[in-house]
């Protein structure tokens, strides 16, 4: 997966597309359901340069997901959006000092 071209939107892209045609194709209203989730990928030593997530001690990378769905249908259309958030590398047992010497 070492390629410029594959990004994070290059992938979503297509997907999102399709979830905009179905969403033009209802007659009813639809709801996008927000959730922030943080993929562990601790052990995967070719993705070690990923971000601290938890407590610090694991590798992931943060996403906030807006997947759009139809309550009448009861029926996932696909994605809305997703966020990728970076976190600061921090250090372990950073003091409560530190922490909001860094955030400002």
């Amino acid at each position: 997966m070492n390629c410029p071209k594959v990004t994070d939107e290059t992938v979503l892209a297509p997907h999102r597309d399709l979830t905009r045609r179905k969403r033009a194709s209802q007659e009813w209203p639809v709801s996008a359901i927000h959730d922030t989730t943080e993929p562990d990928f601790t052990t995967h030593e070719s993705l070690r340069d990923l971000e601290q997530i938890g407590y610090g001690s694991g590798k992931g990378r943060p996403r906030h997901n807006s997947p759009v769905v139809s309550p009448q249908q009861r029926d996932v259309l696909g994605p809305a959006s997703q966020i990728l958030h970076g976190r600061p590398k921090v250090k372990k047992k950073e003091s409560a000092a530190a922490k909001r010497s860094r955030a400002s």
